[in-house]
């Protein structure tokens, strides 16, 4: 009687219960591959927030308020005009129909490049070149820019910007 039992015992089915033993390969596989994927799409955004520095950033701006007052001169059916206050590190807009007074407060209100980012160029393609100064970007009511690049530095790093005259898309050159 005794064998039975011991046979009733060793014949018992383990399938159903868990083993907690551990992971199995491709448990671990499956997991690594995941962490892999997570890790690959969030590094360039954790990059980009940790060690951004500000003459991207003052790109960035330029490059957004360009794209902005280029939508808001078509919808609004009037000229605008960005202004760069080259010896002060300064960048406003106006419109061409703004009272002298709105010219004045949004002067006041100028967004000031960082510290260290230097405007050294305004270059108007077929027109003028600035250094230093005023100079002035126009974007027409008819959806089209005038082509424009703009030098900026930050220590020994010198970056283009061009704007696109009739996509409106601006793109960045280093040197």
């Amino acid at each position: 009687m005794q064998k039975q039992g011991e046979r009733a015992r060793t014949r018992m089915s383990t399938a159903g219960k868990w083993n907690s033993r551990g992971f199995t390969l491709i448990e671990l596989c499956v997991v690594i591959l995941l962490m892999g994927t997570m890790l690959f799409i969030a590094a360039p955004r954790i990059h980009d927030s940790i060690f951004e520095d500000s003459l991207h950033s003052a790109m960035k701006y330029i490059m957004g308020k360009s794209r902005e007052l280029r939508a808001d001169a078509v919808r609004d059916n009037v000229d605008y005009v960005m202004h760069f206050d080259i010896d002060k590190n300064l960048l406003w807009y106006e419109t061409s129909d703004m009272s002298a007074e709105k010219r004045d407060e949004m002067k006041r209100k100028s967004f000031r490049l960082p510290e260290s980012v230097k405007i050294l160029e305004v270059s108007i393609i077929g027109g003028s070149r600035r250094s230093e100064g005023d100079a002035t970007v126009r974007f027409f009511r008819r959806g089209y820019t005038q082509p424009a690049m703009l030098y900026l530095s930050q220590n020994e790093r010198i970056f283009t910007l061009v704007l696109n005259p009739f996509s409106g898309m601006a793109k960045i050159y280093d040197k």
